[in-house]
């Protein structure tokens, strides 16, 4: 009975037995689950928060554009321009044919001033709904590279004015006495226009590194006031954002 027991204990090989130091580690992840794992990280957590670029469309207007995104899905854009202008009548001594047209006189040089302007500002809401791996690239586009689609909502508003104070000189010529006549006609005209706009839809966004590029469409419109004008149709918008 105890033969074939110490038999075990002399003969057998140390190496059958399992040293506890010895049992199998857990099996490492495979080299694709993490290929994968890495090409779907989203550019909010690789690169920031925060795009600035340009943007502009029919929806909600366009100009120059920030976006702050809250997670890696729902963000804002705003964005916006203003021009300004005055200008003094005559420009190097003259203005003959720089503005006698637009307001009906055709001869002789105006004096006076021209001043214009317009803001635009427009808020969109974006939200991601969909994801997809294109490739890996490397130098300025290094690493995954994705096609998104976006969701949006915008609203916007816009205002223009123009104000013209000028003394625009006419010549009236008679042939029966070979004389002229010069008239001073006085334009003081101040035109403004204001209205809201917005729109909503969806479309597809490029990102090529820090780089992406978008495009969308959807319905929207916009109201203008004095005169009373609107329109409602189709909407493409469309714009390009470095993200930090």
């Amino acid at each position: 009975m105890f033969l074939p027991l110490l038999a075990t204990l002399f003969f057998s090989s140390p190496d059958t037995a399992k040293h506890p130091d010895t049992l199998s580690a857990p099996k490492p992840v495979t080299r694709q689950a993490l290929t994968v794992e890495q090409e779907m990280v989203s550019s909010y957590e690789r690169f920031g928060k925060w795009q600035f670029g340009v943007s502009g469309g029919t929806s909600s207007g366009g100009g120059l554009a920030v976006r702050r995104w809250f997670d890696a899905k729902n963000g804002i854009e705003m964005h916006g321009y203003a021009y300004l202008s005055k200008k003094k009548y005559p420009e190097d001594g003259d203005s003959w044919g720089s503005n006698e047209s637009s307001d009906g006189h055709y001869y002789g040089s105006d004096t006076g001033t021209v001043a214009s302007g317009e803001v635009l500002v427009g808020i969109v809401y974006l939200r991601e709904v969909m994801r997809v791996h294109l490739f890996n690239a490397e130098g300025l586009f290094k690493g995954p590279n994705h096609l998104r689609g976006l969701t949006f909502v915008g609203i916007g508003g816009y205002t223009s004015y123009e104000d013209r104070d000028l003394k625009s000189p006419t010549y009236n010529y008679d042939y029966t006495y070979n004389t002229s006549t010069k008239t001073t006609n006085h334009i003081d005209v101040h035109t403004s226009s204001s209205q809201v706009l917005g729109g909503a839809g969806g479309g597809v966004e490029f990102e090529f590194g820090r780089l992406s590029v978008h495009l969308m469409v959807g319905m929207g419109g916009f109201y203008r006031f004095d005169p009373s004008e609107y329109q409602l149709g189709p909407t493409v918008d469309g714009g390009l954002f470095l993200r930090f």
